[in-house]
């Protein structure tokens, strides 16, 4: 009992003279109350200074990666033999995985001098088959009053009232800048841009033949090639590197770099960037039976990752 006396007697001398145990324990929960916000405030502090340092590590290996195989494609000559055009090839700088693909840019539609024709052949091979008619007709339409210097609405496509009416940027009535800004056109949701790049490297990559070269099947399996890849607003000669990059468990990151040589150097003339989410479904033609050195590829792009892991150890 003595002893009880004492320590209150210490414990009020060290408050300050409180004597109601009930203001006491206020005080103490309080004092708890701020260091926990203290010691939350400090973790998320450093939570998030450790994910910008990841995020700008991962950045800084993705610019240099994009830039070696610029040079490699500019100033080799092995190019042909590393990267053939037109093949996914799964690469690995560092701890970096990812996939990359070289193009000729005079393969592809100009957006900004084709026809109505043969953009709508074009938007018909990204929208894939089966699509409606009247769907194609909106995309081609809004492409074109886009670009066109006027603000005439086409039968079924979009102008300035459309895009400010829903809070959009309007057409700037002229030829595309970039390609990125094919994105903005009214109807062309990501799928229809992007298409499916990953699904389309991994089948060239699980379907190549013995000798490393691919097969017929995936000659003509190209069912869904995205506006991105399909066009073009650069004209004359020049070469593009599209890149993919993973990003988490359910996506991946998509570079598209266009740029020609010049003398002891190259120039950037065209940089589009977006990510792509993997869906958890079953794309039509996929649905390939196993055989010896050619895997079923059902489930594609829930395994997307990891194929690429196994495609770059191998």
């Amino acid at each position: 009992m003595k002893g009880r006396e004492v320590m209150t007697a210490s414990l009020d001398r060290f408050l300050g003279g409180f004597s109601n145990h009930g203001a006491v324990l206020v005080y103490v929960l309080w004092i708890l109350a701020a260091l926990s916000f203290l010691a939350l405030q400090a973790a998320a502090f450093s939570r998030t200074r450790a994910l910008e340092t990841r995020w700008a590590w991962e950045e800084l290996q993705r610019r240099e990666a994009v830039h070696s195989w610029v040079r490699l494609t500019v100033f080799s000559e092995a190019k042909v033999a590393v990267l053939p055009l037109g093949r996914w090839v799964p690469c690995r700088l560092g701890e970096l995985r990812f996939w990359v693909r070289r193009d000729e840019e005079r393969s592809k539609t100009p957006v900004n001098q084709s026809d109505v024709l043969r953009v709508r052949r074009t938007v018909e091979r990204a929208a894939g088959p089966g699509v409606e008619p009247a769907f194609v007709d909106r995309v081609v339409d809004a492409l074109m009053d886009w670009r066109d210097p006027d603000d005439a609405l086409r039968p079924f496509g979009a102008e300035r009232a459309d895009y400010e009416r829903l809070g959009l940027p309007p057409p700037t009535n002229g030829p595309f800048s970039g390609l990125c800004e094919v994105r903005m056109v009214l109807g062309v949701s990501p799928e229809l841009f992007w298409g499916h790049p990953l699904e389309e490297a991994l089948r060239q990559w699980t379907q190549r033949s013995a000798e490393g070269a691919v097969t017929a099947e995936v000659e003509a399996a190209g069912w869904r090639v995205g506006l991105a890849e399909s066009l073009s607003a650069v004209s004359g000669n020049a070469a593009r590197l599209t890149f993919l990059f993973p990003r988490g468990e359910r996506g991946y990151d998509i570079e598209v770099v266009v740029f020609s040589p010049t003398e002891g150097s190259w120039r950037l003339l065209d940089r589009c960037r977006g990510h792509v989410t993997l869906e958890r479904r079953e794309p039509p033609g996929l649905e390939v039976e196993a055989s010896a050195g050619r895997p079923a590829l059902t489930g594609v792009a829930g395994r997307g990752h990891k194929i690429l892991f196994g495609a770059v150890r191998t």
